[in-house]
């Protein structure tokens, strides 16, 4: 059940803006992906004289009660996001996700090192605050017609183009599917957010591991040397190269490490998440060039042999983390 309570401000900030006055709304709901509850939600805005809002989420996740996940923006009268972040802190690591720049034209996930990701030049709306979005105006000389958007998930700082219809209504671009034969893109050769290839620590670990070696050759010392940071146990956190490194983790965090470990020592690589033996995972591939072009090879470091072999057939779904915008929108 969905409980909301209005609190008036003062009197004096009250008769100091306009008739209808700023105030405080405090909402109970549950959060669910995929027709599934991933968390409560404790939702406070404040909207402004201006017609915008301050919003404030704090989340209690089913899976890790005891962490602590704090979601703010700051929205503009159409309920499009002008700045936010989005912070996880527990046992088994932290995340730090924060769109800020002239016109939100950016997202900056920091951890010590910034690892940046553009973004196109429309309104941003936040996938978790979508419900605060208006439907689109007329100018005047028409009647009201769908707008472009931007798509933001904060938690996973994934990105995806969507249509906000003329009942304010937002509709995503379905993921890109991927295949064995992608190009490799420039960002599968740098850091990128939970990917933190260039981040001293993680690269001085995964040069020791792999300097020098041909892509496949790295991929088998890579996948074997992450191996035992893994464990049923140690899954359940944010994952992320550097939490790999210093914690280690599940599945996620695997694919985070191997790839912040191809990437650091040359040789492009991503994160995919579909099924292995039939079972959800993330894990990682490397490109391998080859006379045809070249193509994505898997590495699984919970499914990998001294020789490097891998015993579980892998499908990719799609690349990246599991999240709203990618496995939610799959098949």
């Amino acid at each position: 059940m969905i409980r909301t309570h209005v609190v008036v401000v003062s009197s004096l900030l009250a008769a100091a803006c306009t008739d209808a006055g700023p105030s405080i709304t405090q909402t109970d709901l549950p959060l669910t992906v995929a027709g599934k509850k991933v968390a409560d939600v404790h939702e406070v805005v404040r909207t402004t004289a201006l017609g915008g809002k301050q919003v404030q989420r704090s989340l209690s996740l089913v899976d890790a009660p005891k962490d602590m996940v704090l979601e703010l923006a700051t929205l503009d009268a159409q309920g499009f996001a002008t700045a936010a972040s989005y912070r996880r802190e527990g046992k088994k690591g932290k995340r730090y996700v924060e769109l800020k720049g002239e016109g939100a034209a950016r997202v900056l996930f920091s951890r010590g090192d910034d690892e940046t990701v553009a973004l196109p030049d429309l309104p941003v709306v936040l996938w978790s605050m979508q419900h605060h979005v208006k439907p689109p105006q007329g100018d005047g000389k028409g009647p009201p017609a769908p707008r472009q958007v931007t798509l933001l998930d904060l938690d996973t700082a994934s990105v995806l183009p969507a249509t906000l219809d003329v009942q304010g209504k937002v509709t995503p671009t379905a993921p890109p599917p991927i295949s064995a034969a992608d190009p490799p893109r420039p960002e599968h050769s740098s850091p990128t957010p939970f990917v933190e290839s260039g981040t001293d620590k993680v690269a001085t670990w995964c040069k020791a591991q792999a300097a020098g070696e041909a892509p496949k050759d790295a991929a088998r010392r890579i996948a074997l040397a992450v191996k035992p940071k893994l464990a049923p146990e140690r899954a359940g956190g944010p994952p992320s190269a550097l939490m790999a490194v210093q914690i280690g983790g599940g599945d996620q965090a695997g694919a985070a490490l191997a790839v912040a470990c191809l990437r650091a020592v040359g040789h492009p690589a991503r994160v995919v998440t579909g099924t292995a033996g039939g079972e959800a995972r993330s894990w990682a591939q490397v490109f391998v060039a080859e006379s045809a072009g070249g193509n994505w090879l898997d590495v699984d470091p919970l499914d990998v042999d001294l020789e490097g072999r891998q015993a579980l057939p892998h499908a990719a779904a799609v690349e990246g983390f599991p999240g709203p915008l990618t496995t939610a929108l799959t098949p």
